[in-house]
């Protein structure tokens, strides 16, 4: 893979001038294109990938299709399979009652008609809900779940929201 030199303070000025009528470089097929074909990136200086979408996705492709990163993955499984085993045991031990409670949802969902979460709006803020939050993991509330997003989720467990189990916000 050939390297780029840095890019001359001629070419950042360049870059910037596009960049404010929406357009950006992208440094892997050298082409200028509309910013809505990169990623956004809030490490960059500008907000957006260095490579558009399309070199991005080709570059995956190619890593995927030539199984790199499943053939480091499965070596690294091999190598550690009885650290791997010991971790999955002592998790499955110590969070018998939280799987308990997870399989009887997803059973719940599949079979007996509880609504998918992707049909669910968030309890917190009213955005799509990717997660049903266990208040409790005791048997008789396995059922007793809230819809949250992402992030309310994690506030959650991380502790910056209460939610009680009338969905109240504390």
């Amino acid at each position: 893979m050939k390297r780029r030199s840095p890019a001359t303070p001629n070419e950042l000025k360049e870059r910037m001038v596009l960049l404010e009528k929406g357009f950006k470089f992208c440094t892997k097929c050298e082409v200028t294109k509309p910013t809505g074909d990169f990623y956004k990136n809030c490490g960059t200086y500008d907000g957006y990938s260095t490579a558009c979408k399309d070199c991005k996705e080709e570059y995956r492709r190619k890593y995927t299709r030539e199984g790199r990163y499943k053939e480091r993955r499965n070596r690294y499984a091999r190598e550690n399979r009885e650290i791997i085993l010991s971790q999955e045991h002592r998790y499955k031990e110590s969070n018998r009652d939280k799987r308990r409670a997870k399989n009887k949802l997803n059973a719940a969902i599949r079979f007996k008609g509880f609504p998918h979460i992707s049909t669910r709006r968030c309890s917190v803020c009213g955005g799509t809900a990717t997660h049903y939050h266990h208040w409790s993991y005791e048997e008789e509330h396995w059922l007793d779940v809230i819809p949250l997003c992402d992030g309310h989720h994690a506030d959650v467990h991380n502790g910056a929201l209460t939610i009680d189990l009338g969905g109240d916000v504390k």
